[in-house]
This record gives structure tokens, sequence and C-alpha cells, in this order.
């Protein structure tokens, strides 16, 4: 496995066990989690928290736009 597919495996099972509703989408890959109902502010905060945690980066105040903070593929790009 790629380093790009791990590190979406990781971030999907993140959102899809921490988030009940996004158990109930088919995919979550381009979805606006957030305008879609799945996380709300909070959980923004709590995927921002993952990813610093573990992929050891720093996500700043003014990087956390709507784009990067809600869609699962632009997560992983901003991982890499």
């Amino acid at each position: 496995m790629d380093n790009k597919a791990n590190i979406k495996v990781q971030i999907t099972e993140f959102i899809t066990n921490t988030f009940p509703l996004a158990r109930r989408r088919e995919s979550i890959d381009d979805d606006s989690l957030l305008e879609s109902g799945v996380v709300d502010s909070f959980g923004i905060l709590e995927i921002v928290g993952f990813l610093e945690k573990n992929f050891h980066i720093t996500i700043e105040d003014e990087e956390l736009v709507p784009d990067i903070a809600v869609q699962n593929n632009l997560k992983i790009k901003y991982c890499l």
C-alpha cells in the first residue's frame, strides 16, 4: 500500500469511527462533511487534532478553510 492510500485509510477510519453519520454514507471522499451534516465545527477540530497528532503536522487557524477542513481527499493531499 502506497503512502497516499495508507493516509486515506487512516483518515477514513478515524472519520467513520468518530462520527456516526459518516458510517451511513457510501463515500466520504469528495463530500463536504460539514455541509452534509456529518460533522459540525467541533468535529472539524477533532479532525484537525487527529491530523496534527498522527501525521506530525501543524495546521494554523488561517489554514482552516472549509475545503481543507471537510473533504477527505483534500485532507490526504494536505498530509503528504
